[in-house]
């Protein structure tokens, strides 16, 4: 008996409602109101570590001085999106967003170190620069489909300036985290 009041209670108590009327000996009628939320799976990235080093060994002010130069000694870096996007439907609205201390000068990135003045400048596969701590759309211009794993990588590459030429020998380090969102 405890079971069957169980079930009417669970049935009342849901949001879910239907009712049916008899209309005639043989018809019926009846109405259903259904209240949920469509969810798609979210993806998985990846990197190839925890911690994604981009190192730049030893670079001078020699290396940053120029357009060129610069361009030259940029490191690039890989996200893995694992079921994210197809190679056939690249735009999910999906942004992507760099965390990391923002230079008050420029819209760079600043490195900790002996001297202030060494920056850090992301830039996406079309060459656009993308601020610190800013949301940006991921579009097709910065996603690339591996054919042959069928495997979509977000690709950026970073480049090291410094303002006014003036760095001091030393380690210099900063810590950047990403968030990937959907719209």
């Amino acid at each position: 008996m405890k079971k069957i009041y169980l079930l009417w209670i669970t049935l009342f108590a849901n949001y879910t409602s239907a009712y049916i009327e008899n209309i005639e000996s043989n018809d019926f009628r009846g109405e259903a109101f259904l209240k949920g939320n469509i969810v798609s799976s979210p993806c998985s990235i990846g990197t190839d570590s925890q911690y994604q080093y981009i190192d730049y060994n030893s670079a001078s002010t020699n290396t940053t001085n120029t357009d060129e130069k610069k361009t030259e000694t940029r490191k690039p870096f890989n996200i893995k999106l694992n079921d994210c996007i197809s190679k056939f439907n690249n735009n999910k609205g999906m942004n992507i967003k760099f965390f990391a201390p923002q230079d008050s000068r420029m819209d760079a990135i600043k490195l900790s170190g002996p001297k202030t003045g060494v920056l850090l400048y992301i830039y996406d596969e079309k060459n656009n620069l993308l601020s610190p701590n800013k949301s940006y759309s991921i579009s097709n211009s910065s996603i690339y489909f591996d054919e042959k794993t069928k495997t979509s990588f977000l690709k950026y590459e970073t480049e090291i300036n410094t303002l006014d030429n003036e760095a001091e020998p030393g380690d210099y380090f900063t810590i950047i985290k990403f968030n990937i969102t959907y719209d």
